[in-house]
């Protein structure tokens, strides 16, 4: 079975809990979806450090990525920080004004585990790092969401994760 086109998919979570690789791999499992991936905008406006300026603009360029993929009708993933239910809710209103359909899943870990990932890795094309305090406080910061299907990253590769949320969404579809 298909997906349905017109679907815009959240996956939200805390800094290193893996939402950004899920969201690939889910991207790979949707015949033509696009993925508008909000840290490469930040990464490419100012790529010594993180700044308020810095996080609105890449806001402001995602949504209105969002709007252009939209107006295509392609299937469309997102994945952003669990502690800004500002763009949950923006994303959430242009689902319905342009008849998409809206979903939205949690990835998180532990803190250990989010720190952990954090000493690891390097973010693509950023000449800094984030620091233990900044992991903390996205993590602490998790907004829950009601009803809002969640998953463990420590538990499931990203991939194991991508195909349960297709398998989710295909789920719906046959819902209707």
């Amino acid at each position: 079975m298909k997906l349905d086109k017109k679907v815009l998919v959240v996956i939200r979570g805390p800094i290193c809990a893996g939402k950004s690789t899920t969201a690939e791999a889910l991207r790979r499992l949707i015949p033509d979806a696009s993925r508008v991936d909000f840290d490469a905008f930040k990464v490419q406006l100012d790529n010594r450090g993180s700044s308020v300026w810095r996080r609105k603009t890449a806001e402001r360029l995602a949504l209105f990525m969002t709007k252009l993929v939209m107006q295509e009708g392609k299937p469309l993933i997102i994945d952003f920080p669990s502690n800004n239910m500002y763009l949950y809710q923006w994303y959430e209103q242009m689902a319905f004004e342009r008849k998409y359909q809206f979903f939205s899943f949690l990835v998180e870990a532990s803190l250990d585990i989010c720190q952990q990932r954090n000493r690891l890795r390097a973010i693509p094309g950023a000449a800094y790092r984030l620091s233990p305090d900044m992991i903390e406080d996205f993590w602490k910061g998790t907004i829950p969401i009601e009803g809002e299907p969640r998953f463990r990253s420590e538990e499931m590769t990203p991939e194991e994760i991508a195909r349960q949320i297709r398998n989710l969404l295909l789920e719906e579809k046959t819902h209707e």
